[in-house]
């Protein structure tokens, strides 16, 4: 935030030393002091004052990246439970990654943070990439993987039950 309104501000202030050149040379011109030297002083304050405007707006938008791909964990994980509470039977997870502004990747390490906290149950097919949100008890009355259908295999307790064709994981924290 501090850096894009830096860069905001040297943008302005470029605009602002623009116009003030634009002024000077006016003035110059009018009143008959528009010599070359003082031409070509008006003329490269006005190229520093557009360069530094420039520079400004670069600043701004990597400032406003920056700020985007440095959002907490929690804050996604948060982001991530809201939109999987939606009431969808699956999500694919680019889409779910495109809504929260992040790759992929990031998102998949969200989702496992939700995973070990224990607070998400459904299944995910990691080679497909989709998720299924379900309530935490689903797999007590599951009676087959809910990727391929294939019947599942009893589980340990607190562990997941990993479907032997698709190999979908399904995760009950219940």
């Amino acid at each position: 935030m501090w850096m894009g309104g830096w860069g905001l501000s040297l943008r302005n202030g470029a605009i602002v030393g623009v116009v003030l050149c634009s002024a000077a040379a006016i003035y110059l011109a009018v009143t008959g002091g528009l010599t070359w030297l003082s031409g070509a002083v008006v003329v490269g304050l006005g190229v520093v004052c557009v360069g530094l405007g420039v520079l400004g707006t670069r600043v701004a938008a990597l400032s406003e990246l920056i700020e985007e791909s440095q959002q907490t964990d929690a804050e996604l994980q948060r982001k991530l439970n809201d939109l999987m509470a939606q009431g969808a039977d699956r999500f694919d997870l680019s889409a779910l990654a495109e809504r929260l502004g992040v790759s992929p990747e990031r998102t998949a390490e969200v989702f496992e943070g939700l995973v070990e906290l224990g607070i998400w149950a459904g299944a995910v097919t990691w080679d497909s990439t989709v998720i299924y949100p379900r309530r935490a008890g689903y797999t007590s009355s599951l009676a087959g993987c809910l990727h391929c259908g294939e019947p599942l295999a009893a589980r340990s307790a607190g562990q997941p039950m990993v479907c032997g064709v698709c190999r979908t994981r399904h995760i009950d924290p219940a």
